[in-house]
């Protein structure tokens, strides 16, 4: 029996309905156009490059009060900001030089120096100097200035600073330092800016005798000195801002204070050591007051300054002041650290004032011990003398006292009327402490010594004085300090501040006593609410952020990825913010736990913060490959491997699409998604194969897809060269597993396929790199050719308002073979609808317009539907004519035109010849 072959040929049917006329019967195609195009617009931008000014710090100005009532106050002057307009010029050193060429700074004119002659000639000239470059003045070299004197060491910030270098001093001259203002002058202030010093003089950097009287500024100025004194002033005043002054000595000579002067001011962030030769600390102290026009002595730590002073000697010595006041402005950070007294108390009972403003941070050390220095007065560290000297604590600040080497920490006088010691309840904290002193080995150190009647001046809440209750004044040689102080009401006041722990049982009778390491200490702290708030943490988090109190510690506490426990201690910076930068990544959805206090007592705020998972889950795609006949049977559990999520939990698994019944490379997208609702999408591969077909699959994730159709042919279609015959006429595909490959790199390698064949069956091999896909070739025989004529177009329509019929014209199919063939229906698609529906019984709920209709011959009637199968629709001998037309019934309106195109697929079987 000879083989059985389809032709399959499809023509156009179209249907137009119109109310009660004639069919007619058309076709409309439109084809459009779209055209695109871009505009580039070109942007040119202008830059201007402009030159940055650095300006000096501002110094703020403090009143100075004098006892002389002819003498009014002085107020520190504000130092000029530079002009940085001019840039740095390279001077040519010339000895003897004229007055060199001059420069407008600030509105202020001076004079260009570059040498050690052209500083001598400007400065006996009486002008203001800047220097172009460094200069070293000489033994003997001596310069007197005028009155408002300036001295820049650069021309702008846009250059370095330059240094000044003084050896001035002459054996055969009384010591005055390196610039002596004469004393016909009188009074005078005097500016040095952002300049390096360094002193090998043994006098201050300006003297002042003792009839001048004015203010010397320095600002950004880097100091050093090895025996040479700073400042010599004894009634004037000296302000720094934002520098750096180191002076030391090794020479015995040299062995001066740090300054003479009665009034210092400090400002900005400004940090001073010093040391001298001796060590005696009375000998070269911080600070020497000579007796002066301006009676009273004065340090002052400026508002919102950052000051640090470290000096081996006693901080302030003299006889020159009828009083002391060491006053730190608010909000002004200042640490104090000293090897001798902290103020060398006359044997009178002159006045001391320690006055910290609000908010002020203070921090007073005693290292006397640590750097075993001689002649410090080991009975007190801090001295009130007279009823009017006073320690004055202020509202929200934080003080620490600490001695390691006296007798008492506090020395005051208790008669009735002296000014207590106030703690507020607001302050932050206050911490005084003390160790025994090394001369007082049997007695314990102190925190208050008492001289006078007994009476305790100690106040814990300003507010509350009217109901303290005084304590017990223990004077025994035992093994507790003497202390006396007064609380609030029963101690316990609501919101008051607390004595958080004390060495003396008689302190408060609420709290008990506390010994250890023979240090005697009484920690007053504030009832602080904490705040704590912890931004959100994410598991992609490298570090921990959030707000709470300024002088808070942080405790954190969790658990990392790899489940190793961490404790985290956290310190909160002044503007109220803290970060943790993070060594590893934190655990997913488990608990952080942060708590925050002041000072390690009082409240504790505690929050809790969950590890937010915002990491989708994640898997790897493995290559698939299905028969086109098996694809709605994949196996989705097999589509991805290595699946993984944070968590821990396995996340659920879905499938976003189906595949097509079609050849080639397809994908799936699975879709994991975790407990937290984030999701991931992975694209997997799949390769859809049939008979035709040959998967080469290179791994798990990759490969190729072969695809060839057979050919069919006659005799005589076979021509000209085989290899380029085949090339052209079979048709085949290549996909890896990401998309579809040119296939002209899909070539014949091999055939059997002869130039002039017999019929039968062949075969040829075509190659992609190194795979090979066999395709069949069946040369068949000429009587087996079927060759027919069917219409191109069939054209159907109703105009019958009665009756709904469809009619069309009659059509012809010709079998021009000699064999005969049978004639069938495939199937029928949809081209172009409208409101209209082909359908098996008319449904009058419908909207569309609606239709019944078949095809028909003298063998048989087909009904046409888009859902049909394969029908026979009649058979053709050799060289015969079937004909056939459509009809049916149509069960719509006639009230618009209608016009749906279908496509009608016929297929031609060659009959079986016995």
């Amino acid at each position: 029996m000879k083989n059985k072959r389809y032709i399959f040929l499809v023509f156009l049917m179209t249907l137009q309905s119109i109310g009660q006329v004639s069919p007619v019967f058309a076709e409309t195609t439109a084809n459009k156009g779209l055209e695109r195009s871009e505009l580039e617009n070109d942007q040119q931008k202008n830059e201007q490059n402009q030159l940055i000014q650095d300006n000096l710090h501002i110094v703020e100005i403090p009143k100075v009060k004098t006892d002389s009532i002819d003498q009014s106050e002085h107020e520190v002057y504000t130092p000029e900001t530079l002009d940085t307009s001019e840039p740095l010029e390279n001077e040519k050193q010339v000895e003897p030089v004229a007055i060199a060429e001059e420069i407008i700074i600030d509105g202020y004119t001076y004079v260009k120096v570059g040498t050690r002659q052209a500083f001598l000639e400007a400065a006996n000239s009486k002008k203001n100097i800047v220097l172009t470059a460094d200069v070293e003045l000489l033994s003997g070299d001596k310069a007197e200035i005028v009155a408002e004197f300036r001295l820049l060491g650069r021309t702008s910030k846009a250059v370095k600073k330059n240094k000044l270098t003084l050896n001035t001093f002459s054996e055969t001259e009384q010591h005055r330092g390196l610039y002596a203002l004469e004393a016909s002058f009188g009074f005078g202030d005097v500016h040095v800016s952002d300049i390096f010093i360094d002193n090998k003089d043994n006098g201050g950097i300006i003297s002042f005798e003792e009839r001048i009287i004015g203010t010397q500024y320095f600002d950004a100025v880097e100091y050093t000195s090895n025996g040479g004194q700073a400042f010599v002033a004894k009634n004037g005043i000296i302000v720094i801002n934002d520098s750096t002054f180191t002076q030391t000595s090794t020479l015995e000579r040299y062995n001066k204070a740090f300054a003479e002067t009665s009034h210092l001011f400090l400002s900005g962030k400004t940090t001073i050591n010093h040391d001298g030769f001796s060590n005696d600390v009375r000998v070269g102290p911080f600070l020497s007051i000579q007796k002066s026009s301006i009676s009273s002595g004065r340090v002052e730590i400026l508002k919102n300054a950052v000051v640090s002073i470290e000096t081996k000697k006693s901080f302030v010595t003299g006889t020159g002041y009828s009083d002391f006041t060491l006053e730190v402005g608010e909000n002004a950070a200042f640490t104090l650290k000293v090897s001798g007294d902290l103020i060398e108390a006359p044997t009178s009972q002159r006045p001391l004032h320690y006055i910290f403003g609000e908010e002020s941070a203070v921090t007073l050390m005693d290292e006397s011990r640590k750097n075993k220095k001689t002649g410090m007065n080991l009975a007190r560290f801090v001295p009130l003398r007279g009823r009017s000297g006073e320690l004055v604590i202020s509202a929200g600040m934080d003080l620490i006292i600490d001695s390691n080497n006296r007798y008492s920490l506090i020395e005051q006088e208790t008669v009735e009327d002296a000014i207590p010691i106030v703690i507020p309840a607001t302050t932050k904290r206050v911490i005084l402490q003390n160790a025994r002193s090394d001369s007082n080995a049997a007695y314990n150190g102190k925190i208050f010594n008492l001289i006078g009647n007994d009476k305790g001046n100690l106040f814990v809440n300003s507010s509350r004085i009217d109901l303290y209750r005084k304590g017990n004044l223990s004077v025994s040689t035992g093994a507790f300090i003497n202390v006396t102080a007064a609380v609030n009401q029963n101690g316990r006041g609501k919101g008051n501040t607390k004595v958080i722990s004390s060495t003396n049982r008689n302190f408060a009778d609420t709290y008990a006593a506390i010994y250890e390491d023979e240090v005697a200490k009484i920690r007053f702290a504030a009832e602080v609410i904490v705040p704590l708030e912890i931004d959100d943490i994410k598991d992609t988090a490298t570090k921990v952020t959030g707000i709470s109190h300024p002088d808070a510690t942080i405790q954190m506490s969790g658990f990392f990825t790899d489940g190793e426990a961490f404790n985290q201690t956290i310190d909160v910076s002044k503007d109220r913010t803290f970060s943790y930068q993070l060594p590893k990544t934190l655990k997913v959805g488990s608990t952080v736990s942060f708590s925050a206090s002041v000072g390690g007592e009082g409240a504790v705020t505690r929050v809790e913060k969950q590890v937010i998972d915002t990491l989708p889950p994640s898997a790897e795609p493995l290559l698939q490959t299905v028969s086109i006949n098996e694809v709605a049977e994949l196996d989705l559990t097999k589509l991805v491997k290595n699946i993984q999520d944070n968590s821990g939990i396995p996340p659920t698994v879905e499938v976003a699409n189906t595949l097509e019944a079609k050849v080639g490379r397809q994908q799936l997208t699975v879709r994991l998604t975790d407990g937290s609702n984030n999701f991931s999408e992975i694209i997997v591969p799949i390769f859809v194969y049939d008979e035709n077909s040959r998967v080469f699959q290179t791994s798990e994730k990759s490969g190729f897809l072969l695809w060839g159709l057979g050919l069919e042919v006659y005799p005589e279609d076979v021509t000209g060269d085989i290899t380029d015959y085949l090339n052209q006429r079979i048709e085949r595909k290549v996909w890896s597993e990401v998309e579809e490959l040119p296939s002209a790199d899909f070539i014949l390698e091999s055939t059997d396929l002869e130039e002039i064949p017999l019929p039968g069956s062949y075969q040829a091999n075509f190659t992609y790199k190194e795979y090979v896909l066999t395709v069949k070739i069946q040369v068949m025989d000429k009587k087996q050719k079927i060759n027919v004529m069917i219409p191109k177009k069939v054209l159907f329509g109703s105009s019958d308002v009665l009756s709904n019929q469809i009619i069309s014209p009659q059509y012809e199919v010709k079998n021009n073979s000699q064999t005969s063939i049978t004639l069938s229906v495939l199937g029928l698609t949809e081209e172009a609808v409208s409101d209209f529906e082909l359908v098996d019984l008319f449904d009058k709920d419908k909207q569309k317009q609606q239709a019944s209709m078949s095809i028909k011959t003298e063998d048989a009637e087909v009904h046409l539907n888009t859902s049909m199968g394969e029908e026979v629709l009649g058979y053709l001998s050799g060289e015969s004519s079937k004909a056939f037309r459509l009809q049916g019934s149509y069960f719509g309106t006639y009230e618009k035109i209608l016009q749906p195109k279908y496509k009608i697929k016929l297929g031609f079987q060659v009959n079986d010849e016995k």
